[in-house]
């Protein structure tokens, strides 16, 4: 099989998959099957494997490959020697089951391939939803040899929209040693493709849909033991003949847009306000998921310290409508982003808070970061121009208020962002004055 020319199709050192690859966390396996969908987006791991050191031997040369474009020639002579000299090579017993796999160039191949494709996936998803505008389109393109699967080849120049549910289980690579990819066309550089028999549209959603997603239970196993859930699209290949396509098990899902979750969170402060709003909207409960994760172990070391460290963490991101609302007021953020800092929890406004009998209890903290990622409403303060975002207390009547400054500068983290600066609780009636507030999104309840 020849090599994936991945630096041909992707670009030259694309940071974005190094940086998602480098973000994962180790997980021991034996079967691959063990771990499914977007979980092999947050965690590395590698079939038969059952020591962490040699997870990290094996991680540690694809950064190196993918860093420096090595071969695959390069990396496994690299790589060989110590899986060798650690006993990681020819016949591998797991010790739990007895169960005996065999270990050599040919699952090296599929190992490095997998991962440096799917990690280049991701990179290649990141600057495709930065050209959307211009660029609507994604068209699935296979390699069209005999050692593609026809299934994947039936797909080949099918264009969906970027937003169409296809891309969510559907999006390269579909199963191992994938080589297909996605291609970002503008409207008229589609409709030359589609005259000239190259390409054509495809919807699973609205009036026009001409293809459909649905569930079908496939084996997971040769022998039928254990099933799993596969989504399979269905609809017409390039020559009108019926497709009935379904990722391979565990390949039911986007590795850009899951891996992109955590990666989002992390460049967010360097993204414009549009972009990062708009990503994160898009990317919806998969940067959520890692705002929460990040704001939990923030919250759990702020506490145990039990003073003030002036320690930041994002507690999510201004939606397009913030963006807009702020932009019609004259003020463009120089981020979507949104930042906290550890006294508002521990500090003397926290103490104030106690004492007047408005401060959040531990389980409002804990769920702060839904204020921002899905609050009841946004208003904006007439007075100071100020950004309030509510949601409904967990113990009482009144409503929880996170109160962000725009576009200010934050000495301590060196940059320009979105503080807050008061989190406390009000009464309804407090915020229904429509005087002092305008109604930026949402209903106060």
């Amino acid at each position: 099989m020849p090599d994936v020319d991945l630096k041909y199709a992707f670009g030259l050192k694309p940071e974005k998959a190094i940086e998602y690859f480098e973000s994962k966390g180790f997980r021991i396996t034996w079967d691959w099957h063990e771990m499914l969908e977007d979980a092999h987006a947050r965690a590395f791991t590698v079939a038969k494997v059952m020591r962490t050191d040699i997870l990290q031997d094996i991680h540690g040369e694809l950064r190196k490959a993918m860093d420096e474009g090595l071969t695959f020639a390069d990396w496994k002579k690299n790589l060989t020697p110590r899986l060798k000299a650690k006993g990681w090579w020819g016949e591998v017993v797991n010790e739990a089951t007895g169960e005996v796999a065999n270990v050599g160039p040919h699952r090296l191949r599929t190992i490095f391939e997998t991962n440096i494709q799917t990690s280049y996936m991701v990179g290649h998803y990141q600057r495709m939803m930065e050209s959307t505008e211009s660029r609507p389109w994604w068209m699935y393109v296979a390699v069209m040899d005999k050692l593609t699967r026809p299934a994947h080849s039936a797909l080949n120049g099918l264009a969906f929209r970027f937003d169409d549910p296809f891309w969510n289980s559907h999006f390269p690579p579909n199963g191992f040693r994938c080589r297909c990819s996605v291609r970002a066309l503008d409207e008229s550089g589609l409709e030359e493709k589609v005259k000239a028999g190259e390409a054509a549209k495809r919807s699973t959603s609205g009036s026009g849909a001409d293809a459909n997603l649905g569930e079908v239970e496939k084996p997971l196993t040769r022998d039928g033991s254990r099933m799993y859930q596969a989504t399979t699209v269905k609809t017409k290949d390039l020559n009108g003949r019926p497709v009935a396509m379904a990722p391979d098990a565990g390949w039911s899902y986007n590795p850009g847009k899951a891996g992109a979750g955590r990666i989002a969170v992390d460049k967010l402060a360097d993204w414009t306000a549009p972009l990062g709003a708009m990503t994160f909207r898009d990317l919806g409960p998969l940067a959520a998921r890692e705002v929460k994760s990040g704001y939990a172990t923030w919250i759990a070391e702020v506490r145990k310290s039990k003073v003030t460290r002036h320690s930041f963490t994002t507690l999510g991101a201004m939606a397009p409508e913030e963006i807009q609302f702020l932009e019609s007021k004259g003020v463009m953020p120089s981020t979507a982003a949104i930042i906290i800092e550890d006294r508002l929890v521990v500090g003397k406004k926290a103490e104030r808070h106690k004492k007047s009998g408005d401060a959040l209890s531990d389980a409002e903290w804990d769920s702060l970061p839904n204020a921002v990622l899905t609050p009841q409403a946004v208003l904006y303060d007439n007075d100071d121009g100020k950004l309030l975002y509510v949601m409904p207390s967990l113990d009482d009547p009144r409503k929880v208020k996170v109160v962000v400054e725009p576009d200010v500068w934050e000495k301590k983290v060196k940059m320009q962002t979105n503080a807050v600066r008061s989190v406390f609780k009000v009464g309804k009636e407090a915020l229904l004055d429509k005087r002092k507030y305008s109604q930026v999104r949402g209903k106060i309840e």
